[in-house]
């Protein structure tokens, strides 16, 4: 996130729930993002899937260059980041209406979580492209809007889940 004017510390319980609740469904309506790994970034469309609890399940094949800095960056907090534009659906001057960044680390997925997982999640899964699966546990979790950032806590993300009255997946890109 840019350093901009941090506002996480001036909202209210509800307001921070109001926002992460505004975080998941950008994340679930993204048909594409921004996976970055050390210096190095690719941007993935259609290829990832948000669990109940936030962790988010990318699919990149181990056995390319980007899937070895997976590999590598296994365990290690904060050793990724995601980033995706929330854009307007209709053509207006200013499209973007929010760039949300997470950051955290990463591990291969684990069929095991697919016991929690209610059917839409399951679904999701299924969609993915047939490579490696790795799951993106979070660390920090941000949106900004205009020059205000604010910072959402882990607690409030895990525990929210996407508006179900908004659209899903459509006008969402990576930045």
């Amino acid at each position: 996130m840019a350093p901009d004017a941090e506002q996480s510390s001036l909202l209210t319980d509800v307001e921070r729930s109001v926002e992460a609740v505004r975080v998941r469904t950008i994340l679930a309506a993204a048909t594409s993002l921004r996976l970055r790994v050390t210096d190095t970034d690719t941007d993935l469309i259609d290829a990832h899937a948000t669990l109940p609890d936030g962790t988010v399940v990318v699919a990149v094949d181990a056995m390319t260059t980007f899937g070895g800095l997976l590999v590598a960056a296994r365990g290690a907090g904060g050793a990724v980041q995601l980033d995706v534009t929330d854009l307007a659906p209709v053509p207006i001057r200013d499209r973007v209406r929010a760039w949300l960044t997470l950051t955290g680390s990463v591990v291969r997925f684990n069929p095991e979580a697919l016991d929690t997982c209610d059917h839409d999640a399951v679904v999701a899964l299924l969609r993915l492209p047939p490579v490696a699966l790795w799951a993106i546990e979070p660390d920090t979790v941000g949106i900004r809007r205009g020059e205000v950032t604010t910072k959402i806590p882990i607690a409030a993300y895990r525990a929210a889940r996407p508006d179900p009255a908004a659209p899903s997946r459509p006008h969402t890109w990576h930045a």
